[in-house]
């Protein structure tokens, strides 16, 4: 019985540490303790890192804070691309670019990885497999925004979202490190 009790209790603290990493997955305190750049930068550092996989992360005009929905979309579909990569890519480097022009924040994403071919991910008939596109798709949509993605096999893959930032929105006056 003692047994049966230190399996449980074992079980019951991996689950939570799970339900702690799922919690800081969806939103981590720094997008809102730091601003966007940085929980980027920490997700890229954490996620690929560890995997020898190398990036480099360009952002221009986010000195000052989004509204919260534009930065917690954008961190999730920065966060998807990065997963995307690291189960399906195969590849040893990634690069981010966020530009925000005042109105229009572009992300883009793109890996050197294996590629493939878009009709099999995101055509008719298409698996499961295209899930985290179809998502990151939806949330451009639903703040207004295109998706693009460029992809062959062999030739990497290229991500490329576009959110209009309404210029009547005030942003958060806090300063994004």
């Amino acid at each position: 019985m003692a047994e049966r009790l230190r399996r449980l209790r074992e079980i019951a603290t991996q689950t939570l540490e799970e339900i702690h990493k799922i919690i800081f997955d969806l939103r981590p305190r720094v997008l809102d303790d730091l601003g966007l750049v940085p929980a980027v930068s920490g997700y890229l550092e954490s996620h690929l890192v560890p995997l020898g996989i190398t990036y480099d992360l360009h952002a221009h005009g986010l000195e000052r804070r989004l509204p919260s929905t534009v930065e917690t979309a954008t961190f999730r579909i920065v966060q998807e691309a990065i997963t995307n990569v690291i189960k399906h890519a195969q590849a040893s480097h990634v690069r981010v670019l966020l530009d925000f022009d005042g109105t229009l924040l572009v992300i883009f994403v793109e890996d050197n990885g294996r590629g493939f071919e878009l009709a099999e991910v995101l055509g008719p008939g298409a698996s499961r497999r295209g899930m985290g596109l179809v998502g990151i798709r939806e949330r451009a949509t639903l703040l207004g925004g295109t998706f693009n993605i460029h992809s062959r096999p062999g030739g990497g893959t290229r991500l490329y979202v576009e959110i209009p930032v309404p210029a009547e929105v005030e942003t958060d006056a806090r300063v994004a490190v």
